[in-house]
């Protein structure tokens, strides 16, 4: 308020005439006089006649609006029972509904007559209702004497009511026909009631009118009046005004002179009254605009609660903001529905009202709608908004104002909708309006955002948010602004999608369009179809109504004429009239698809400086294109088929492009699937091959409607046509509906295309086919333009009756139709384009297309039924990337699924992939080959599937192992579960006594097992003794078979011992007696059964026992050295806890000692050997087994008496002695095969140490060890390695029994006491595997990379013991596994992968602080086998052709963000060098060379991976390469003939070649930009993004034929010039290129 004002006078009202934007607008000036002569008795007659009406007006709108909205929430919610209802029936109850309504409510008449013009959009039948408002326009209707009443024009077009008036419309072409029921009746009533009703209702009709124009232009006169009586007198107060200041109009007035005019529009006497005098109201309802129009509540809350000030002034200024909603919207209905003169009303009124609403909408609206619902946070930005809807939740006045704001809102749309159907804008209004519907779209609220804006009335279906609302109406808007402006179209459709990442919301999930059949879709998607479908709607549609009007004449003429040249001439004109409308329309419609297409697909790519929203942007296109296909065949959305074909064609372009994006041809290749698989399912809906319901008459139409209409079509097959695009014709209730229209276009268009190939071809088609397109053209083209049904004469009868439809049905029609169109006919083409991505060199490609075929196979399974598509897809299973062979495997699961039997061909094919390298492939067949089991019947088949499965339970992967366990279990020992299931229990009976059909199956089902050698652990069933007792009882043969039943029971019996009976055990001791060499490898089965299961049975046959302890006795001396083991060890075990009898072991034992003793002196005393070496080695292996299986000398304490024979051999301990004579065969001699005897005594000593460990840390076996290691030969170094395995392996063992039992003890409280207080020997004996060692480790690593590959493999079982024991530090291990998995044996280098994952788990981050150690042995272990030629990378076997060496060790590594950082870092560290400092041998040009292959082909993923490398790259560039540019430039001026080649120079410029080389190929790959690395800080926290490798490009360097050092391996003149020259061009290339990306990014 103005300072200068006098307190207490209230500033007088602005009046019309007054206002700024309007100084040259002057009300006419009525005297006093004439006031009150003319107002007196105006208001005294208003007065008595209408008391009541102002006050009921202004009290009740919101109670009136809340009526409303309830009864159309009503209305809707019924909607979904109404789809099944046939069409005709369902007119009749609606238009029977709105005759009780209108009955009810007399303002039901206005909205219904008012709305009548209104253009009507099918996203209005979205499920979300909608609150009505009062939508008025004038009707285009002449005031006539006599008028029907309302009621019976509501629903009519002009030509419906030409029809009821009684003139007949003009007849057309062709003989009159017997003409169907009419599309759309009129009224169930008779038309002479009508008539007889319409007569009686006139009179009434015409004195309501003058009532209400009494009334209107009484309270017209009354508000001037008493606005007049203003300027006398300022102070006083008036019940019209506000208390604003300035004053303006209440609420109440406005709300009453609106209902008044409207009224007056409906009766249509606004024409009588004084416009002027409506034009000075209407300016005073605008000063509500103006005077709120910067209002920003938010902000004025902020200073009120920084200043502690009252509320007082927030209440006003939300008064008026409201106030000013609702003028606008009055205003602008007004506006809509009257025609006032320009004269009398400013250009800028609407614009005015516009601007307030977009400015509110922003300031107020959507700050409050794009709240979340996280706490409040001091850096935010909408921390005010967040504290004002604090406030207006807790006060009742504030909340209802707020609440109102988005009601009113949508009336404004809503209204502006009547204004462009009727008036229409300007270009500048066009624009202000289409950026305040557009901005509805690009706000949303998430779910935690409960405010009393967004507040939901009803509950479920009927649930209304006043958000949507708006939304929806702005839909509408920009609808109309689409349709009825075709120039605006190209920046509005731009405008959106250029601000399609901008969305507050970005959760693309949240579907709130709601469609007929309760599906959901983004309301974006359904703005972006809607858009496309109104752009077949033309605006000169006035012109062509005229012309078929002059047409139709001309055409009654020749008809009465009988002129049949006029009337083919006139049919030849009318087709070509409409083949340039349809060509029109339709091209507007594909090229408004297309750049949006192209628009959001261009959007996606990978390789982006915009990079940031390219997530942003697929996440919308995904989306998007998921809503198109939902929506598919729905009657509603025949633009959906049109962005479809669009897309495939921009698909298959980006497909057949050479400089196509990874990610655009992946997302090609699938969405040409995802679209293959829809119209398949589609067109077998409608063929009625699939499993759902298709009515009869569907599918015979789809036998009888041509594919393609050609020479041969039958006339009245286009007649059929045409039928049923009548019949899609009667779903639409408005005849100018959008989807309507577009499905003219496209019906007329293809008519149009025919009928031009016709006419070209004049001699082929017939004139009969050429007559009937004709026909149909003029038809299609009379129901377009004239929006009504064309006359009888043009109607054919056909044989084929279509029944009345219900929704479901009309989509299946839809549907169709569509099949007979181009997108639909291209599912061939379609897999054509995929498969033929099978070929591609890029993995992913072939991956993705197998995924596609298989999107396609999960809908159609039965295209995998053709040969031409299957054997592709098999050829794939030899592919050599894992998800190419993955996805293969699934497909053809999905085929095998689908046979009665499994074709033999076919799973040898698959189950050979249960050996794959991939561990996703294996597991994936080990599935499918558990369902191929019970589907097979071949017993051959069931018994290779089940070996296959025991096979994978030995894998080196834990998950694969387990995996294979659950399957064998599944089909071996779950059918033995299905017999024990019966009634009988035959448990514990014998195999004899079980009845037939038992014995039948389980002799089935026990070949089975036997014949797959089962190695599984388990099988707690009670049918397991019986199998046991089969498989001894019945097979006495020495066959293959029977050795595989030992196998088997051995597996049983190993958990189970009691399985195994007494007999059993005796039936199995012939097979010890060995006649023939085969016979040895079933003895050492049954040896290993009487090992596990003799000491654990309860009671025992002295008789037997003895006369096993008989047969191994001779076995000790007859058995082959392979065999000696499970000799002794069996004998061993039965003597020490069965029989006792230790004087067998003692008289083996010395038999051994002497005869060794006797060898050993004739060696020394002739120095060779008196027998044979075997014979030697026999007697060392079974001294050392011995010590090793029993203990002599602890049995010498225990039972003296039963061992004494132990005194005859030595009376020194059993330990000493042994260990004694084994180390002096061990040890160097110079006789006649001594290393075959020292292996075989190296060997021995490993057994002793098993049992003695403490004397392998002797000085003896150090001083030999070191001895073998320093000057041994590679065969004695790999035995001391296996002996390390062997040693370190047993001593696990032994020490995890000893806790064992060493647990057990503590739980039965039994404790030793010399354990505890540490007097034993014991604790000597745990540091032995460590201190060994820490002592060999060394030695050990050097030989993990030694030139033998047994060593090497050798070596690295020892080091795979000491990770998993800890007995080293594992980085001391590590170069040794890093090195490995860069080996090219697929076996070591992935068990080098799973030992590093191993200690990547257990130690983590600690693994990784020598990278550069790891590098160099690794490059050495290269060596080995190429050379100084070692490459960084391999031929790929995974999704990519090269894989780097280190792409197993960085696989492991990335999973951690500091290690993975460390480790490109390090890749980069030789490089750093400094050219003054450095000698020429630290410059290994070939290291660098191995290094940067590997960094080149890493497979880099994110972001910063690469924004690193190029950042330190960038630095070492700015120093070194900087300094040796200049140096090199030097040396070449001051060079002289007689100069050496400076070696540090060269390598050098060779060094710096390969890091630049690499920075551009890293660029190049990853389409990284130099302002990118400039702008990257590896110090600040960065956004990652996604990368994709570009991987159609060559990106391997061949190094030979860059550097001409790299041909000739030899440094000298020629390559040294080479290297400088090289390296210069390549240095100031790149620094151009920079040079170029700054200027480029200043430009920008």
């Amino acid at each position: 308020m103005d300072s200068s004002k006098k307190q207490g006078q209230k500033s007088r009202p602005l009046r019309p005439h007054e206002d700024n934007a309007h100084p040259t607008k002057k009300r006419r000036v009525i005297s006093a006089s004439e006031k009150r002569a003319a107002m007196l008795k105006r208001m005294l007659q208003h007065n008595n006649n209408g008391s009541n009406t102002p006050a009921a007006s202004s009290t009740t709108p919101l109670k009136k609006e809340q009526k409303t909205n309830n009864s159309d929430s009503s209305n809707d919610s019924s909607s979904d029972d109404e789809d099944n209802i046939p069409l005709t029936q369902r007119r009749a109850l609606k238009q029977q509904r709105q005759k009780q309504q209108q009955a009810l409510s007399p303002m039901r008449d206005i909205e219904q007559t008012i709305a009548t013009n209104k253009l009507e959009s099918p996203l209005r039948k979205m499920k979300i209702a909608q609150s009505p408002s009062p939508q008025i326009s004038v009707p285009k209707i002449p005031l006539q004497t006599k008028k029907p009443p309302p009621s019976s024009q509501s629903k009519e077009s002009s030509l419906d009511s030409m029809e009821i008036d009684g003139s007949p419309p003009p007849k057309l072409f062709g003989p009159k026909r017997k003409a169907p029921p009419r599309i759309r009746s009129l009224s169930p009533e008779p038309s002479t009631q009508k008539e007889q009703r319409q007569e009686k209702d006139q009179d009434s009709f015409d004195k309501r009118g003058e009532v209400i124009l009494e009334k209107l232009s009484a309270f017209v006169d009354s508000v001037l009046e008493q606005l007049d009586q203003m300027d006398d007198d300022s102070n006083k107060k008036y019940e019209i005004l506000t208390q604003d200041d300035p004053p303006l109009l209440q609420p109440t007035i406005m709300q009453k002179f609106t209902s008044l005019v409207l009224r007056a529009v409906h009766y249509r006497v606004i024409e009588k009254m004084d416009l002027n005098k409506l034009a000075q109201m209407i300016r005073s309802m605008e000063q509500h605009c103006l005077q709120a129009m910067e209002l920003e509540v938010i902000s004025e809350y902020a200073k009120v609660r920084e200043k502690k000030a009252s509320y007082d002034i927030i209440h006003k200024s939300l008064d008026r903001i409201v106030n000013g909603l609702e003028a606008a919207a009055m205003v602008v209905d007004i506006y809509a529905v009257c025609k006032i003169d320009k004269q009398y009303l400013p250009e800028s009124l609407v614009l005015t009202c516009m601007q307030f609403i977009r400015y509110q909408l922003d300031n107020t609206i959507y700050p409050l709608i794009d709240l979340n619902g996280f706490e409040e946070d001091v850096t935010s930005l909408n921390n005010d908004a967040r504290a004002f809807l604090r406030y207006v939740e807790s006060t009742s006045s504030a909340k209802y104002h707020v609440s109102r704001m988005l009601p009113l809102a949508t009336h404004f749309f809503r209204h502006v909708s009547t204004l462009l159907s009727t008036e229409g804008l300007d270009d500048h209004g066009i624009i202000v309006l289409c950026y305040i519907a557009m901005g509805a779209f690009f706000h949303d609220y998430t779910e935690n955002n409960h405010s009393c804006l967004v507040e939901s009335s009803g509950a479920g279906d009927t649930m209304i948010n006043p958000f949507e609302q708006m939304k929806m109406s702005a839909l509408d808007v920009l609808h109309l602004l689409f349709s009825r402006y075709p120039n605006h179209r190209k920046w509005i459709l731009s405008e959106i999608l250029t601000s399609l990442n901008s969305l507050t919301t970005m959760d693309r999930t949240v579907k709130r369009y709601r469609l007929r059949d309760n599906t959901k879709i983004h309301v974006m998607s359904a703005l972006l179809m809607q858009l496309v479908q109104c752009c077949t709607v033309t605006s000169d549609i006035e012109d062509h109504r005229q012309w078929i009007r002059k047409w139709e004449i001309k055409y009654q003429k020749a008809k009465k004429e009988d002129d049949s040249a006029q009337i083919q001439e006139l049919q030849q004109k009318i087709a070509q009239k409409t083949t340039p409308f349809w060509k029109a329309g339709v091209t507007a419609a594909t090229e408004s698809a297309t750049y949006l297409l192209e628009y959001l697909v261009s959007k996606c790519k990978s390789r982006k400086r915009e990079s940031y929203s390219v997530a942003e942007y697929r996440a919308i296109l995904e989306s998007t294109m998921h809503d198109i296909l939902l929506v598919l065949g729905k009657p509603e959305w025949p633009a959906a088929e049109l962005l479809l074909q669009v897309f495939s064609v921009i698909l298959t372009s980006k497909l057949h492009s050479k400089k196509s994006d990874l990610y655009l041809k992946s997302l090609a290749i699938d969405w040409l699937g995802i679209i293959a698989s829809r119209i398949k399912t589609g067109i077998n809906r409608v063929s009625g091959q699939s499993t759902t319901l298709t009515p009869k008459w569907v599918y015979k139409l789809y036998e009888i409607l041509p594919s393609d209409v050609n020479r041969e079509t039958p006339a009245h097959v286009i007649d059929l046509l045409h039928q049923c695009h009548l019949k899609m014709y009667e779903y639409f209730d408005q005849p100018n509906d959008t989807a309507l229209q577009f499905y003219m276009c496209a019906w007329g268009s293809s008519y149009a295309t025919c009928w031009s190939k016709s006419t070209q071809k004049n001699d082929e088609w017939g004139t009969e086919i050429q007559d009937a397109l004709q026909v149909n053209m003029g038809r299609t083209f009379y129901l377009s333009v004239m929006n009504s049904r064309y006359p009888d004469e043009l109607v054919s009868e056909s044989s084929f009756e279509i029944p009345e439809l219900n929704w479901t049905e009309f989509s299946l029609l839809s549907e169709l139709l569509a099949s007979r169109n181009t997108l639909y006919k291209s599912f061939n083409t379609f897999l054509a384009e995929i498969m033929e991505c099978f070929h591609s060199e890029v993995a992913t490609y072939r991956t993705k297309a197998v995924r596609a075929i298989r999107h396609i196979t999960l809908d159609v399974p039965e295209i995998l039924d053709e040969a031409r598509i299957r054997v592709p897809i098999i050829q794939r299973i030899h592919d050599s990337s894992p998800s190419v062979r993955d996805s293969t495997v699934e497909v053809l699961a999905r085929y095998l699924g689908r046979q009665t039997d499994v074709p033999r061909k076919l799973y040898d094919v698959v189950s050979t992939r249960v050996m794959d390298t991939a561990i996703n492939v294996r597991k994936r067949v080990i599935k499918l080959l558990r369902d191929l089991y019970y589907k097979c019947s071949n017993e051959k088949l069931k018994v290779d599937i089940a070996s296959k499965l025991m096979l994978r339970i030995s894998d080196s992967e834990v998950g694969i192992s387990e995996l294979a366990v659950k399957m064998s279990q599944d089909v071996l020992f779950a059918p033995f579960h299905d017999i024990d299931q019966d009634e009988n229990d035959y448990f514990g009976s014998s195999y004899d006594n079980a009845p037939k059909a038992r014995k039948i199956r389980i002799k089935q089902l026990t070949k089975i097992i036997i014949d797959t050698v089962a190695r599984m652990e388990g099988g707690k069933t009670t049918a397991l003794s019986q199998i046991v007792q089969k498989t001894v009882d019945t097979n006495n043969e020495k066959s293959q078979h029977f050795k595989n039943s030992l196998v088997a029971i051995h597996s049983f019996i190993k958990v189970r011992p009691d399985l195994l009976r007494e007999t059993q055990v005796t039936s199995l001791q012939p097979y010890l007696s060995v006649s023939e060499q085969d016979d040895w490898q079933l003895a050492r089965y049954v040896l290993n059964i009487y090992e596990d299961v003799l000491p654990r049975i309860k009671y025992h046959d002295p008789d037997l026992i003895v006369m096993v302890e008989r047969v191994l006795i001779q076995l000790v001396g007859s058995s082959p050295l392979d065999v000696t083991p499970s000799t002794i060890s069996c004998l061993c075990v039965i003597i020490d806890r069965i029989s006792h009898r230790y004087g067998i072991l003692v008289r083996i034992l010395g038999s051994c000692i002497v005869k060794l003793r006797g060898i050993k002196k004739t060696i020394q005393e002739k120095n060779t050997l008196d027998r044979p070496a075997t014979n030697v080695t026999k007697l060392l292996i079974i001294c050392g087994l011995l010590c090793q299986y029993f203990d002599f000398d602890n049995k010498r304490k225990e039972d003296p008496v039963n061992i004494k024979g132990l005194d005859k051999i030595t009376e020194e301990t059993i330990e000493s002695t042994v260990f004694e004579l084994l180390f002096w065969y061990g040890d160097k001699h110079s006789y006649i095969d001594n290393t075959l005897v020292r292996l075989a005594a190296i060997q021995s000593l490993g057994y002793f140490f098993m049992r003695y460990p403490t004397w392998i840390t002797t000085g003896q076996c150090l001083d030999l060890m070191d001895d073998t290691f320093e000057h041994g030969s590679i065969i004695m170094q790999t035995r001391f390695m296996k002996m390390y395995h062997e040693f370190l392996s047993s001593e696990e063992n032994r020490l995890a029994k000893n806790e064992e039992e060493a647990g057990a003890s503590l739980y039965t409280k039994e404790i030793n006491i010399d354990i505890l207080l540490g007097n034993t020997a014991d604790f000597a004996e745990l540091g032995v595997n460590g201190s060994l060692m820490q002592r060999y480790l060394k030695k050990i690593l050097e030989c993990s990379i030694s030139d033998s590959s047994e060593l090497r493999y050798a070596a690295y079982e020892v080091i795979s013991v000491i990770m998993h024991q800890g007995l080293a530090h594992p980085v001391l291990c590590m170069p040794a596994v890093f090195a490995a998995e860069t080996s090219p044996d697929s076996g070591l280098r992935h068990k080098a992968y799973y030992l590093h994952r191993f200690a990547h788990d257990k130690y983590g981050t600690l693994l990784y602080t020598h990278f550069p150690q790891y590098f160099a042995k690794a490059y050495q272990y290269q060596k080995l086998h190429a050379g100084h030629a070692a490459n960084g990378f391999r031929m790929g076997g995974g999704d990519t052709k090269f894989d780097a060496l280190f792409s197993l060790s960085f696989s492991i590594i990335k999973q951690k963000k500091k290690p993975k950082m460390d480790f490109l870092v390090a890749l980069l560290k030789p490089f750093k060098f400094d050219l003054k400092d450095t000698i020429t041998d630290e410059i290994d040009v070939y290291y660098l060379r191995f290094l940067a292959d590997n960094i080149i082909t890493l497979d880099l993923t994110q972001s910063d991976e690469v924004l690193l490398l190029l950042y330190h790259i960038s630095r070492i560039q700015a120093t070194s390469c900087a300094d040796l540019v200049a140096y090199i430039q030097f040396m070449k001026k001051n060079r002289s003939g007689n100069d050496t080649i400076d070696h540090a120079a060269v390598k050098s410029a060779i060094a710096m070649f390969i890091l630049l080389r690499i920075k551009a190929s890293l660029k190049d790959l990853y389409g990284i930009s130099d302002s990118d690395i400039a702008a990257f800080n590896p110090n600040e926290q960065v956004k990652i993004r996604a990368l994709t490798k570009h991987l159609e490009t060559g990106f391997i360097v061949e190094w030979h034929e860059e550097l001409q050092y790299f041909q000739e391996n030899e440094l000298n003149e020629t390559t040294a010039m080479d290297a400088y020259d090289q390296f210069e061009l390549l240095a100031m290339a790149t620094t151009e290129e920079e040079d170029e990306d700054e200027d480029e990014d200043l430009y920008v």
